[in-house]
């Protein structure tokens, strides 16, 4: 993991298609700080079960501390960025300078926007003159709206198919369509208050229960470890 991070691994991050869905080497933090902390923890059980002797401690210690000041490099800022935290939360970089990087994981058939022109602005879309949109709370993971029709109508919802998304209309699921790799659900004649949400899916609940699980057990182990040294102690 310490290696596909450093500029050495640029070939083998080129070579392999899939590398492409990690998006960023510093994904791989999460392996090598864990890692690290067991390292860590193996480190110094050795010298308190394994190294009674000074002659050999000390030597080790030297030793990182020495590794630490000729890798200082490492361990502080190699530049500073001074744009201001408005700067990648306004619309314009969010919508349009972040995403055209990273559009690997849109629908097939989505409609890339080709210049910042081309972005769409409104995050629900009905034709003039079918109707208007009052917006009542927009958030990362839930809009609410007012929709006035004039007609029956099909209100597309510009955001990029995912099966985590559902729409309620009046209170009640609707059925959605994907169009161009974007939303859309078809409306009927009137004044509607329709909610799109995002929900987490079996998969992701799935996951937050292992990682739950995985922390509790890792818990557990420590504390009935500690019970069984105390135990032989005592």
């Amino acid at each position: 993991s310490l290696f596909l991070m450093t500029e050495y691994s640029k070939a083998l991050w080129e070579t392999i298609p899939v590398m492409k869905f990690f998006q960023f080497p510093w994904r791989f933090l999460l392996i090598s700080s864990l890692s690290a902390s067991f390292c860590a923890g193996a480190v110094i059980w050795v010298i308190e079960k394994k190294i009674v002797k000074k002659e050999v401690f000390l030597p080790i210690v030297f030793l990182g501390i020495l590794l630490v000041a000729h890798y200082q490099k490492f361990f502080s800022s190699q530049a500073i960025n001074a744009d201001p935290s408005e700067f990648y939360t306004n619309e314009k970089q969010i919508k349009w300078t972040t995403s055209k990087i990273s559009d690997e994981y849109l629908p097939e058939n989505f409609k890339v926007p080709e210049n910042e022109e081309d972005v769409i602005g409104e995050k629900i879309a009905v034709d003039k003159s079918a109707g208007e949109v009052s917006y009542l709370d927009v958030r990362v993971g839930e809009i609410k709206a007012d929709i006035n029709l004039n007609k029956d109508t099909a209100v597309r919802i510009n955001t990029a198919f995912f099966p985590a998304w559902h729409a309620y209309l009046d209170g009640e699921e609707g059925m959605l369509a994907s169009s161009y790799g974007v939303y859309s659900l078809n409306v009927s004649k009137g004044r509607h208050r329709l909610v799109f949400s995002y929900e987490q899916t079996f998969i992701e609940k799935l996951s937050n229960l292992l990682s739950v699980s995985g922390v509790a057990l890792l818990f557990a182990g420590i504390i009935t470890s500690r019970r069984k040294n105390h135990d032989k102690s005592s």
